[in-house]
């Protein structure tokens, strides 16, 4: 009996393993919502039913910025700053999204263009972020 629960919870975990990869796939023409802080704001994509389309969080993969809640003040004005460049880049033209998982807190964690500008390599080369790499 224990043998057979143990190859039910193997083939269990294996399928959800499988399906813990990246989406490699682009999704354009996003809309955007709104901008929390420098590295995460909130998109809509059309033609998808809104209960998996409409106000989903994404978190940008591979950089960091400043908390707008918590820290110094210094820290908290340059978070607003981060976060005010960040959405008048993506309020500049058409968001992708490419090489699309889920973080921890089940963002959509992505790499992010706009008009193929890689929004990272903005963000990094005009001081508003630092390199990070989420586990």
């Amino acid at each position: 009996m224990s043998k057979t629960i143990s190859i039910i919870l193997l083939i269990a975990i294996s399928s959800f393993m499988l399906e813990a990869r990246v989406y490699e796939t682009a999704i354009i023409n996003l809309i955007l919502i709104s901008v929390y802080d420098g590295d995460t704001f909130k998109i809509s994509i059309p033609n998808y039913p809104p209960i998996v389309g409409s106000n989903i969080s994404v978190r940008i993969k591979g950089i960091n910025t400043p908390e707008i809640k918590g820290g110094t003040k210094e820290s908290k004005e340059n978070a607003i700053k981060s976060r005010d460049f960040l959405e008048k880049i993506l309020k500049s033209g058409n968001i992708s999204l490419h090489n699309i998982s889920r973080d921890k807190y089940f963002r959509l964690l992505s790499e992010v263009r706009v008009d193929n500008i890689d929004v990272t390599t903005l963000m990094i080369k005009n001081g508003y972020a630092t390199n990070y790499y989420l586990k």
